[in-house]
């Protein structure tokens, strides 16, 4: 019941703090008001009257007061604002322009906020609030309670939890920024993917995607996060929720789709059937295939194109708003633009008006492509492994069994045959290589702390293997049944490669600093994969799960 409960309440927050509230008569500043130190999707119901003590009970009834002072301060602010004719963008400079701001309540707690995007309906000069965050820290281990209030503080209020805030390579579950990432066959990824290059198929990735170079979301992709590429970006029979941004071209092919605005430093070309369902813009061509349909406006020409035109290369292609190009707009026969044309030359009739012009405005040029995020390869403490002691586990050995977890310390070389049993504890792990068999098992006892596994050599863990998680709450399970949250306090590393064979499942967070392979199928990973090499087989029926890591957060510069 704990699992589902964090899961509705995460999609609860993701829906308040991305698509914030509708109104046809008001303009919303939309409730992305997030604790500074509590970013993220990945949130843990907490219920203070049957886990907590009584100290924990008061920290969170502080952080639900705090959370009251800071709504009706920004309601205050909001309400005066309105009602002495500040504009909203003046409004939103004099609340911190999109910046967080930090307030201090008496007893020790306080109210972070930030303003974020803005939804317009034009009708008049009224905006409003609709959520914040209130915080209070626990005395003993600074983790902080953090109430958040819907609906101007009318709507239900729920308890949330938070470790520290998730930030560079900590934010995303695959990581590979001087590697291609490839993701294919029917896998899914819950997070961020972070990639010097992308190349998707048959997958679906739930949160952002960053490209350093060149993305190419291949036969039934489905992206739910943006899309941002430092080159070229190729959509084909795939769909994006958000925006999609390149600096290079952008080439929508057979039924590709877009919810977002769409931006691209080069030209866009789309081939039939693709619907785009906000504005677009391109600094060079646009060329439009048979029956695309572009929502609202069109953009083609960006300074020193001299020659960008819009051009309708097929029927039934439509722009539901108005198009503006540099040079020429090109309609072709049972085409139409809804609303005005604006070029130099506009060679069609099928439009709302047209104005032909070789100035800005009304010509107005395209919006440049957004910049993408940069997060660089981490850093974590160095160490090394100067023991003598090997442990190695004979064929299907219960030697290090739940009840004999190997203590925690320096070894040389971990070596499992198969059908084996290893069991860790909360502590430090030194070991210069580690290997696993076919179908052993391992066991995680984190019910006192967390588990590092620091390796000078490579990680290589055997087929088939299966992990049980022991918690405070809950014996020992298979980790498909734990709290995926849990998965924060298990961190391996490796100064060189990690294998994860078929079918096995991970827990936890792998950081890497040669490569990350995955044996191509049925691998079920709740964590991160981190690297500073490459990335192999995120391939068939493959599942990725993020939850961000303790030790990353705490140690990756």
């Amino acid at each position: 019941m704990r699992t589902g409960c964090c899961c509705k309440l995460s999609k609860v927050l993701r829906r308040v703090l991305v698509f914030g509230a509708n109104g046809s008569s008001l303009l919303w500043a939309i409730g992305a008001l997030v604790l500074l130190s509590v970013v993220g999707t990945t949130v843990a119901l907490m219920s203070p009257s049957a886990l907590q003590s009584k100290l924990e009970q008061e920290a969170g009834m502080r952080a639900y007061y705090n959370a009251n002072a800071g709504l009706n301060y920004i309601l205050g602010q909001q309400e005066s604002s309105v009602m002495s004719g500040i504009s909203l963008t003046n409004f939103v400079s004099n609340m911190g322009n999109g910046a967080y701001v930090n307030y201090s309540v008496g007893g020790g707690g306080g109210f972070n906020f930030a303003l974020g995007n803005v939804i317009s309906s034009n009708s008049n000069n009224t905006y409003q609030v609709t959520s914040l965050v209130g915080t209070v820290s626990k005395s003993s281990d600074k983790i902080p309670y953090a109430y958040v209030l819907y609906g101007g503080g009318k709507g239900a209020s729920s308890v949330f939890t938070y470790g520290h805030t998730p930030i560079g390579a900590t934010k995303y579950v695959i990581y590979a920024a001087n590697a291609k990432v490839s993701i294919q066959g029917a896998a899914t990824v819950v997070g961020d993917v972070y990639a010097q290059s992308l190349d998707v198929s048959m997958a679906t990735v739930t949160g952002d995607v960053v490209a350093v170079n060149d993305a190419d979301l291949g036969f039934s992709t489905t992206l739910k996060g943006a899309l941002c590429s430092g080159g070229n970006v190729t959509l084909n029979q795939s769909s994006v929720s958000k925006t999609v941004s390149a600096v290079g071209d952008i080439d929508f092919k057979f039924k590709s789709q877009v919810d977002g605005d769409v931006f691209s430093g080069g030209k866009i070309t789309t081939a039939s059937s693709v619907s785009l369902n906000s504005d677009v813009s391109a600094f060079e061509n646009i060329s439009l295939g048979w029956n695309t349909k572009i929502a609202n406006n069109a953009y083609s020409g960006g300074v020193g194109c001299k020659k960008c035109n819009i051009d309708f290369t097929n029927s039934a292609i439509s722009i539901g708003k108005n198009a503006y190009a540099n040079k020429n707009i090109n309609l072709s026969g049972g085409s139409n633009i809804g609303g005005v044309a604006v070029a130099q030359k506009v060679n069609g009739d099928a439009v709302g008006s047209k104005i032909e012009t070789t100035t800005y405005p009304p010509n107005i040029r395209p919006k440049p492509p957004l910049p993408c995020r940069t997060d660089k390869v981490p850093t974590s403490p160095s160490y090394s492994d100067d023991s003598t002691v090997d442990v190695k586990i004979p064929w299907a050995s219960t030697l290090y069994d739940k009840d004999h977890p190997l203590p925690p310390g320096k070894y040389r070389d971990l070596a499992m045959d198969s059908s084996a049993v290893m069991t860790f504890t909360a502590g430090v792990y030194y070991f210069n290589s580690v290997s696993t068999g076919w179908a052993d098992t391992i066991n995680y006892d984190l019910s006192k702390g967390d588990i590092t596994i620091l390796v000078v050599g490579g990680i290589s863990i055997g087929g088939a293997n299966s992990i049980n998680v022991k918690t405070k709450e809950r014996d020992y399970c298979d980790m498909s049944t734990v709290d995926k949250n849990e998965a924060a306090k298990v961190y391996w590393e490796s100064k060189k490669s990690g294998f994860i064979g078929w079918g096995t499942d991970w827990f936890g967070t792998m950081f890497t600093q040669v490569s990350i392979t995955l044996d191509g199928a049925n691998n079920h990973v709740v964590g991160a994969l981190v690297t500073a090499g490459t990335v192999s087989n995120i391939d068939w029926a493959v599942n990725i799960y993020y939850v961000p890591s303790n030790y990353a957060m705490k140690y990756w510069n």
